[in-house]
């Protein structure tokens, strides 16, 4: 039985990069960062400046989360709770 072992890890090939940043969301980043031993390899995403970027068609409703459901009461009163959760977390 071994009570602590240090290990180095060297990476070849690849780009230098781990995973697509642009599937990073700043919803999940606390997770990763928390859940990750290296997460400070990974780069730090200004996710303002990143939607800022965005531009909308005149067609765009403009919101950033949509939540589609049956016309149904038993579902509209979910969708609102979920609605007012995600006010909630900003």
């Amino acid at each position: 039985m071994y009570r602590d072992i240090k290990a180095r890890i060297t990476f070849s090939g690849g780009n230098g990069q781990f995973g697509d940043n642009r599937l990073r969301s700043k919803y999940f980043d606390p997770i990763i960062m928390d859940n990750i031993v290296n997460s400070a390899s990974l780069p730090v995403i200004d996710y303002d400046k990143r939607t800022s970027n965005i531009t909308r068609s005149p067609m765009s409703t403009g919101c950033e989360y949509l939540i589609i459901v049956p016309n149904s009461p038993a579902y509209k009163k979910w969708a609102d709770s979920l609605k007012v959760f995600r006010t909630d977390q900003g």
